[in-house]
């Protein structure tokens, strides 16, 4: 399931900054690679659910649980979102 929502949160930075991986052909062709296996894996409505996660999930979210080595991100499942807190003037 990790590897869904980090492919959603690869695949929504890139429709919001550009796509430089389309200058990259055989990138290209190795994501899809490893979507096609992901997918297979989760099945599809898994898949999609976690992919979804994943381009819902700010930049900031994907290191946070990456660094931790989450299998899910803090605050996709309903209720495990630690609150946020302002900065102070």
């Amino acid at each position: 399931m990790q590897a869904a929502w980090l492919l959603g949160y690869a695949e929504s930075a890139r429709r919001l900054a550009g796509d430089p991986v389309a200058m990259l052909p055989s990138l290209l062709q190795e994501q899809e690679s490893v979507r096609k296996a992901v997918r297979d894996s989760l099945g599809d409505a898994e898949f999609e659910r976690w992919h979804g996660v994943g381009a819902r999930l700010s930049g900031d979210d994907i290191l946070a649980a990456v660094r931790a080595d989450a299998d899910v991100p803090d605050g996709s499942v309903p209720g495990t979102r630690r609150p946020r807190t302002r900065p102070t003037p």
